[in-house]
């Protein structure tokens, strides 16, 4: 039996079981953000109709939200509460966005400050310098050298920069996605598994949630790891306790991913302003240091 076969049987059941829950769908899909709308109207939709095409072309684009009924036996009071728990997951992290406009305003800054240093601050000591004519350190004369370079090839800075915080917000983005997969698959796994599914069809339906590819406990692959398979040849009752302590382990690591891939940069690029800037204060005030040596 195909993938979509498995799915399509238990769409149809779960359409025949609950279709008295639908109103409470369509409130659902009211409640959430406008962006995540779309999947759980349609759900709503079909089971008002008892449409079991619309239903698993539903399921097939959103299979996640699918996942309370097909887990829950017909008259359990507690399919509200799953299907609120799944329209209601709590965000991991500040999302790509977020490392993305970070990325992006620390090389701003970044890019602005150094452009002023090289050329409103540098020339200036220049000048003073060569006023005085006397032999400068290696240091002052290296962070000279550094302000033409700068002023002629700053454009080119700037896109390195900019495309060195894009790598760092496509980097963010990717690091958890892993661990978030992971989660999402033993997640629903667990459900399923609790709801009294098949184990063959539960793996077969929590890899559609995680869009991944078949996944075989002979061989476990990402998202099926070998803590789930190991939580799988306990009973039913508590492979789900099993699994579900798999899932968090797997929530942490992504919202901890996410959370230093976001936030790291911000310190990381502070450190090396104040690096900079210290060792370009050290390396304009040695020679005036020196000057005034000499003058006492």
């Amino acid at each position: 039996m195909s993938d979509r076969d498995v799915l399509a049987r238990h769409v149809a059941a779960a359409i025949e079981r609950h279709r008295g829950v639908a109103a409470y769908l369509g409130l659902v899909a009211e409640a959430v953000p406008p962006h995540e709308r779309g999947p759980w109207r349609r759900m709503a939709e079909a089971v008002a109709a008892g449409d079991v095409a619309a239903g698993v072309e539903a399921a097939r684009r959103a299979t996640a939200c699918w996942i309370p009924l097909i887990a829950t036996a017909p008259g359990d009071h507690r399919l509200e509460a799953r299907i609120l728990q799944a329209a209601t997951r709590a965000p991991r992290g500040g999302g790509p966005w977020a490392a993305l406009g970070l990325a992006l305003a620390t090389v701003t800054l970044t890019s602005v400050l150094t452009l002023l240093f090289t050329t409103v601050v540098l020339p200036v000591f220049e000048a003073l310098f060569d006023d005085f004519g006397m032999r400068l350190p290696w240091l002052t004369r290296v962070t000279l050298a550094v302000g033409p370079a700068a002023r002629r090839g700053w454009p080119l800075a700037a896109a390195a920069m900019v495309l060195g915080g894009v790598g760092w917000w496509f980097l963010v983005r990717q690091a958890p996605r892993r661990a978030s997969a992971a989660a999402d698959f033993t997640r629903a796994l667990a459900r399923l598994v609790a709801g009294g599914v098949a184990y063959d069809d539960a793996l077969v339906l929590a890899a559609r949630v995680a869009d991944a590819p078949p996944v075989d406990p002979a061989d476990p692959a990402r998202p099926l790891t070998y803590a789930a398979v190991a939580a799988l040849e306990a009973p039913p009752v508590a492979a789900a306790v099993l699994l579900d302590a798999v899932a968090d382990c797997h929530d942490d690591r992504a919202r901890g991913g996410s959370s230093i891939g976001e936030w790291f940069v911000g310190p990381l690029a502070v450190a090396t302003i104040g690096l900079l800037v210290g060792l370009a204060v050290i390396a304009l005030f040695l020679p005036l240091v020196q000057v005034v040596s000499s003058l006492s």
